[in-house]
């Protein structure tokens, strides 16, 4: 693609491109490949000293916010002794890109049993570019494993589709 240059930045790093090449080599120097976790979490301050400039932190920084990710909250209601219903709340957690996610971003959600590795349900979301700032609710009921052990502990996983 063509790439014209204004000011600093290129205009495929404003429209959500990708980040420049230094700036990727910064991050994996020294043998520390800083993960997405620890990077999150950084402020521009932290992501100055790693990368050099305050621009390239900015854009660290902004491209760090378009992964899309959810918060989840989670309500766990017994119905019967071997069933149970699990209502998730799922809040959008990121800065939308259209160029990134166009007009929707696919995500599954699934729920484990850590103990067997079982996957007791998995169901696909489409989070629309126009709701991205809503939380969608959704419920669905799981077998419940057996319980005379204490209750059972299930991992809910939500992930992009991309």
């Amino acid at each position: 693609p063509t790439i014209a240059q204004t000011g600093d930045k290129t205009l495929e790093q404003r429209d959500g491109g990708t980040l420049k090449e230094l700036i990727v080599r910064k991050l994996e120097r020294g043998g520390q490949k800083y993960q997405y976790w620890s990077l999150i979490d950084f402020d521009k301050p932290n992501l100055t000293s790693i990368v050099g400039d305050r621009a390239s932190a900015g854009a660290v920084h902004a491209y760090l916010r378009r992964i899309p990710w959810l918060d989840i909250e989670k309500k766990v209601q017994p119905i019967t002794s071997t069933i149970m219903r699990i209502s998730v709340t799922l809040k959008p957690n990121f800065d939308w890109s259209s160029r990134w996610s166009g007009m929707t971003e696919p995500f599954i959600i699934w729920v484990e049993d850590p103990d067997s590795n079982d996957i007791l349900h998995q169901e696909s979301f489409q989070l629309l570019r126009a709701n991205r700032f809503d939380a969608t609710k959704i419920s669905f009921a799981i077998p419940v494993r057996d319980a005379t052990s204490g209750p059972p502990q299930y991992v809910i996983r939500v992930v992009s589709d991309r």
